[in-house]
């Protein structure tokens, strides 16, 4: 049992800060959506070897502060039956709009499957796939989930060659955000305002679809080269 209070890292998505970590060089776009980190508190708990939970207070979502004087509360579990399969799901609740009593719901799980793993092999060395889906809305102040929700999967598959040397990722995005309480604006000074958008359509849509390839070339332990 571990008790910790500060600002965390998100745990709401599936990729790391290390970018040799990641499978494919930028995010998926259900995890670019969600928090980069949390202010508050969190008890982290292992019940067995396999399975860890986290319950989490929180000053709100991707926030230092608190913008209400309702606090945030969020759940994290990882269970790893074996080195071969990850299940994770994650739950987040909380007040973060300025001066509204709009409550925002927020759920994602994934799963990491490894199906071959043979570190010897000239041809296909290793082989997993992971599946990342999300879910939330927000609710209050005439507003409604059906018009104001989030929805998402991301679909990953990576092939490894060569004795783990090389490594192949293929993975397929999408994303539907209507009223997109979510969506960000690349700079402050773009035009045509996503947040604009919002407040001259509150029935505005936002639909996104992305695939991305990567390749690595890892020669050893210290060295990534990726396309």
């Amino acid at each position: 049992i571990n008790v910790e209070v500060g600002i965390f890292m998100s745990y709401i998505g599936l990729e790391s800060y290390v970018t040799q970590e990641n499978w494919s060089y930028q995010r998926s776009m259900v995890c670019d959506f969600t928090p980069f980190y949390f202010s508050g508190a969190r008890l982290q708990m292992y019940p067995s070897k396999k399975f860890k939970t986290e319950l989490w207070l929180l000053n709100g979502w991707q926030t230092y502060n608190s913008w209400s004087k309702g606090i945030g509360i969020g759940n994290s579990n990882y269970f790893r039956p074996n080195e071969n399969l990850q299940l994770v799901a994650n739950f987040y609740y909380g007040k973060d709009t300025r001066n509204s009593n709009r409550i925002r719901f927020h759920h994602d799980n994934s799963v990491v499957k490894r199906y071959l793993n043979k570190p010897t092999n000239k041809a296909i060395s290793q082989a997993a796939f992971s599946i990342n889906t999300h879910y939330g809305f927000q609710s209050g102040d005439g507003i409604k989930p059906k018009d104001h929700y989030m929805a998402g999967t991301s679909v990953a598959n990576r092939l490894w060659f060569a004795k783990n040397k090389l490594a192949l990722t293929t993975r397929f995005d999408v994303v539907t955000n209507p009223g997109l309480y979510l969506a960000f604006t690349p700079s402050p000074v773009m035009p045509n305002d996503f947040t604009d958008a919002i407040a001259t359509d509150p029935k505005q849509k936002l639909n996104i679809a992305q695939a991305t390839l990567t390749f690595d070339i890892m020669p050893n332990d210290f060295v990534t080269f990726r396309a």
